[in-house]
């Protein structure tokens, strides 16, 4: 039997990121990469996330030294069932949030706001990290139609004790 959480998180994912030709990504991977060394709080991972498709891609190699697994191990499936149980509900509330957020903003502010949040995610050892997620659009067509968002994943177990979640917006501008 299918979790209905995770059928509405998938659901919203497809709205936001309606079917379209998916084109060939063109992003400068080293300068968002130079930026992450620099901005971050704590050993962190990135990976390039596809909405619709509900895809992983380019996942940074730090995945290995956060959680344990290998880049080609992360992909959504992993991610949900790695989520501490009494986390995904509200997980499910924040993404539909922030799926609602990003329908209401114009077209050209879609790469202008970041989402925040934190939850326990398990670790291959079977412990669990406290993660920070920070996502940002970074690619959008001219119908508001999200292609990939940039996902950043730090572990704040060191500096943040886990406490409750939060959900947050940034704006970038």
């Amino acid at each position: 039997m299918k979790n209905p959480i995770l059928t509405d998180i998938y659901k919203n994912w497809a709205e936001i990121g309606r079917f379209k030709s998916r084109e060939e990504l063109q992003l400068d991977l080293e300068l968002y990469k130079k930026l992450l060394d620099i901005v971050q709080v704590g050993d962190s991972y990135y990976f390039l996330f596809d909405p619709f498709l509900r895809k992983m891609e380019m996942t940074s190699a730090m995945v290995e030294k956060v959680v344990g697994i290998r880049p080609d191990e992360l992909d959504v499936d992993y991610l949900m069932n790695n989520i501490h149980p009494e986390d995904l509900p509200v997980f499910g509330d924040f993404e539909a949030t922030v799926v609602e957020f990003k329908k209401a903003l114009p077209i050209d502010k879609l790469t202008k706001y970041k989402s925040r949040y934190n939850y326990r995610f398990r670790t291959k050892r079977g412990d669990y990290v406290h993660i920070l997620q920070q996502s940002i659009t970074v690619l959008a067509d001219e119908d508001g139609t999200i292609l990939r968002n940039l996902v950043i994943h730090t572990d704040i177990s060191e500096i943040a004790p886990f406490q409750r979640m939060k959900l947050s917006f940034i704006g970038l501008d």
